[in-house]
C-alpha cells in the first residue's frame, strides 16, 4: 500500500508540474524561429535596397490573437518605402503562429522578431567557399551584380604632339614624343601619379650658347613630373610639378663633359579623358575580385618650362592619345546562386 501510495504522489507531482507548462504559454512559430527568418530572407531585393539591409538589425513586432491569426504590428529599424513594402507583402506568406496560453486560455500576445541581414559583397557564401578550398577564376557569368569602387590603379602609355608658345617658336618647331604615367585615384577620387614625357622638337635655328658643337636639327628633352589630381564624372585634371631636361648637342661617349644639357623646373596642368573600349572584365578569385578595363586616353596639357636659356623658356602646349588600363577594386558584389 505504501509503495502504491508513493507512486499515487509521484504521478500526482509529475501531472501538475506538466499541467503548469501547459496553462502559461508564450506565442511561437510553429515551424521555428530560423523557418520564420528565411521567409524574409528570400526575398529578391534589388543591389541598392541590399546595401541599405546590409548588416542592419530589423525588428518585427507581430500581435498574435487567440487562434494563431497575426497581424504585423510595426517594423523598427526600416524607414525605406519600398524595402517595408516588400516585407510588409511577404509577411502574408506566413502560416498561422501558435497562440499565447494563460491560465489554461488563449490569450492575446507580441511576439517580437529580431533578425539582421547579411553584408552583401562578402557574404557567408563566399566565406563558405573560401573555406572549403574550392577556388577558381571568376568570370562575369558568375555575379548577379557587381559594383566596382572608386579606388583604382591605372597606366597610360601614349603618343603627343607639343608646340611652344611666345619666343620659343623663333628655335624650336613642333615636337613629337612619347609618354606614359601611373596614378592612383583614392574612394574621394583624388589622383596621386608620376609622369615621364619625352619629346624631339626640331630646331629652327641655332641657340645662342657657348658651344662649337653643331647642335643637330633637333633637341631632344624630357619631364619627369609628380601630379595631384581630381576627378569630375568622366574627366579628370591633374596639377603637375616636375623636372625638365633639353639636349642641345649630342653627348659623344659617357666620358664627355662638353655637351650641353639644360635642367630647369617644369609645373603644369593636364586634362585626361579616358574611354572606355568595351566591358569590364573581372580578374582574380572568389576572396577577391577585382576589375580591369581597357580605355582609349585623350589629354591636353600646358606647361611652363623654365630653362636656363630663355630662348627655350616659356609655356609649352601638348596634345595626345594613348591606351590605358584601369585595375579597380571591387565595391560590392553578389554571386549567383548555383
Amino acid at each position: 500500500m505504501r509503495l502504491l501510495s508513493v507512486l499515487s504522489l509521484l504521478l500526482l507531482a509529475f501531472s501538475a508540474q506538466s499541467q503548469t507548462t501547459v496553462l502559461d504559454r508564450e506565442p511561437s512559430y510553429p515551424s521555428g524561429l530560423n523557418r520564420l527568418a528565411l521567409v524574409y530572407y528570400g526575398i529578391d531585393f534589388s543591389k541598392e535596397q541590399r546595401k541599405v539591409l546590409s548588416e542592419r538589425p530589423v525588428e518585427f513586432y507581430f500581435l498574435i490573437d487567440t487562434v494563431g491569426g497575426y497581424e504585423l504590428a510595426e517594423i523598427n529599424g526600416i524607414d525605406d518605402a519600398a524595402i517595408l513594402d516588400s516585407l510588409q507583402q511577404r509577411t502574408m506568406q506566413l502560416s498561422p503562429f501558435i497562440p499565447a496560453l494563460e491560465a489554461g486560455k488563449p490569450v492575446e500576445a507580441f511576439y517580437i522578431l529580431q533578425m539582421s541581414f547579411p553584408k552583401y559583397g562578402t557574404t557567408r557564401q563566399q566565406t563558405s567557399l573560401g573555406n572549403s578550398g574550392s577556388y577558381r577564376r571568376l568570370r562575369a557569368e558568375d555575379f548577379e551584380y557587381v559594383e566596382r569602387g572608386k579606388d583604382h590603379f591605372s597606366w597610360m602609355i601614349g603618343l603627343g604632339g607639343s608646340q611652344f608658345v611666345g619666343q620659343a617658336t623663333d628655335y624650336l618647331g613642333t615636337g613629337f614624343g612619347m609618354l606614359t604615367d601611373v596614378r592612383y585615384t583614392t574612394q574621394k577620387e583624388q589622383i596621386f601619379g608620376i609622369s615621364i614625357n619625352l619629346f624631339d622638337q626640331p630646331l629652327r635655328q641655332n641657340l645662342p650658347i657657348e658651344s662649337n658643337r653643331p647642335q643637330g636639327d633637333n633637341i631632344t628633352g624630357g619631364i619627369v613630373a609628380f601630379s595631384y589630381g581630381k576627378w569630375f564624372q568622366q574627366f579628370s585634371i591633374h596639377a603637375e610639378l616636375g623636372f625638365s631636361m633639353q639636349n642641345v648637342t649630342p653627348k659623344l661617349n659617357n666620358e664627355d663633359r662638353d655637351w650641353v644639357q639644360l635642367r630647369g623646373w617644369s609645373p603644369g596642368i593636364v586634362l585626361n579623358y579616358p574611354i572606355q573600349l568595351g566591358r569590364d572584365h573581372i580578374s582574380g578569385y572568389y576572396l577577391n575580385p577585382t576589375i580591369f578595363t581597357n580605355n582609349i586616353n585623350l589629354h591636353a596639357g600646358l606647361r611652363y618650362i623654365d630653362s636656363p636659356l630663355p630662348e627655350v623658356s616659356g609655356l609649352l602646349f601638348e596634345i595626345g592619345v594613348g591606351y590605358q588600363m584601369m585595375f579597380y577594386q571591387v565595391e560590392s558584389f553578389q554571386l549567383k546562386n548555383n
